[in-house]
């Protein structure tokens, strides 16, 4: 921007939609010549109410990342709650349980987390029986969340430094600029 001389760049677009993007071409609602552009690897993602397996190991990633955040201890599930994040439709995917987890870390006051925080939509979904969500419930509570070790965190530090060298040197040998050395 600003310059005399065009300089040549290469890019990939990396984008996400929720649409049928197929269909809006044959509608005429997209362009057919950017879709082919655009199209390079297609990934088709479920969503969190078709992989409900999936709800367990993520509620006890955010609880982790939120009891950190505001300083508390790791909370647990009530059973109730966990009834209620199995049944629930997840329209907003995985943000909604992102968030919805945060929720109960913030309001709880005690160690256990009930009901009684959960956003109306949740609480509308809470039953006493859910025989498909038993293995579920019991994979929350009965298994603690495993910390990581300091040796463990230590290597996952040292390669995400490692990673983000790498990236910057190829970031500065593509523009032509000297080759950034790592420390």
């Amino acid at each position: 921007m600003g310059g005399t001389v065009p300089i040549t760049v290469s890019t990939r677009i990396i984008a996400a939609t929720n649409r049928d993007l197929e269909k809006m071409i044959k509608t005429s609602e997209f362009r057919e010549d950017l879709y082919y552009r655009l199209n390079v690897i297609t990934l088709e993602v479920p969503t969190l109410r078709e992989r409900t397996e999936d709800i367990p190991e993520l509620v006890q990633t955010f609880l982790h990342e939120f009891a950190l955040k505001h300083d508390k201890p790791i909370p647990s599930l009530s059973p109730e709650v966990i009834v209620a994040f199995l049944n629930y439709h997840w329209p907003g995917n995985v943000r909604e349980l992102h968030n919805v987890t945060e929720r109960l870390t913030v309001l709880a006051d005690e160690g256990t987390l009930e009901t009684k925080y959960l956003p109306p939509a949740l609480q509308r979904t809470i039953s006493k029986s859910v025989p498909n969500s038993v293995s579920l419930t019991s994979r929350i509570i009965d298994r603690p969340y495993r910390r990581n070790s300091s040796e463990e965190l230590e290597r996952i530090y040292n390669a995400i430094e490692k990673t983000m060298c790498r990236l910057l040197q190829g970031f500065f040998t593509h523009f032509g600029r000297r080759r950034y050395e790592c420390f």
